[in-house]
């Protein structure tokens, strides 16, 4: 019981679960593009998350003033995630070479959404993305957006004015999840963060994430098809609203790790 339980907190504090999630999505929506290498994708896509959250909370462990246990964690095991973090970083770059084909268009695009995942914890002319007033939310949506979906969306030549609908739907989507995560870390938070929790409170923040989620869904319904009368797809929303609803900021990491798996069956969902 021991080890199962220390193998559960291993593969969540070190990304491997959020990562997962981060490639099943950008596989399925791929796979549903209609390419045959949405299997490098999802490989691309997991390692590239885990790059760049590990080197995330292994930054704010060494300078964060309020250390969650998350934090700690990567204290605690600095010499792998610093390992994991080279390996994954050269696993990223490799399939990058190996996928790119719109150069220099992707290329720009790649770079600017690094950029924004290093400034998003280190600080710029002394303040960071995420210590932004309210910026926090939509800067982890547009990073996901892009890289999950505009990416592959543009390096495969397709046009995006025609997946622009999905796009939206996914911005929508992923700032809906960021909000129970912000709930989750509502009392370690600066206060001069502003996010949606410190501003309207635990219930007003549920209604929006609920309100936002619902209405992606209505945008993934309308511009895809097949999520339209996918049964599976509306069961991932049924399990993620029930999940918001009893978002708490004190859950059990297996709780928040489950909110993370939630993007894991929307990729699912395109398969199904």
């Amino acid at each position: 019981m021991w080890c199962s339980k220390r193998s559960i907190e291993y593969s969540i504090y070190s990304n491997v679960v959020v990562s997962s999630a981060a490639a099943m999505l950008c596989a399925g929506f791929t796979y549903n593009l209609g390419q045959n290498n949405f299997v490098l994708y999802g490989f691309l896509a997991f390692f590239a998350t885990g790059t760049a959250y590990s080197f995330q909370r292994l930054y704010k462990a060494e300078n964060a003033f309020t250390i969650s246990p998350a934090l700690a964690w990567a204290r605690k095991h600095k010499k792998q995630q610093s390992i994991a973090i080279i390996i994954s970083g050269i696993f990223t770059v490799f399939l990058l070479v190996f996928l790119v084909q719109k150069i220099i268009m992707v290329s720009l695009l790649l770079l600017l959404v690094g950029a924004i995942s290093i400034v998003y914890v280190v600080p710029l002319f002394g303040k960071s993305l995420r210590d932004v007033p309210f910026l926090k939310s939509p800067i982890v949506a547009f990073v996901w957006t892009v890289f999950l979906v505009v990416f592959p969306t543009l390096n495969e030549g397709i046009s995006l004015h025609d997946n622009f609908g999905q796009v939206m739907a996914y911005f929508f989507f992923f700032i809906a999840v960021t909000i129970p995560f912000d709930l989750r870390d509502v009392d370690i938070d600066d206060p001069h963060q502003k996010t949606l929790p410190m501003v309207i409170g635990v219930f007003y923040s549920k209604v929006i994430a609920t309100v936002l989620i619902l209405g992606s869904s209505l945008f993934f319904a309308l511009f895809n098809e097949n999520l339209s009368f996918n049964w599976f797809f509306y069961v991932v929303i049924g399990v993620l609203l029930v999940l918001i609803l009893f978002t708490t900021p004190h859950r059990s990491i297996v709780f928040f790790a489950a909110l993370d798996a939630t993007l894991a069956l929307l990729g699912l969902a395109y398969f199904v």
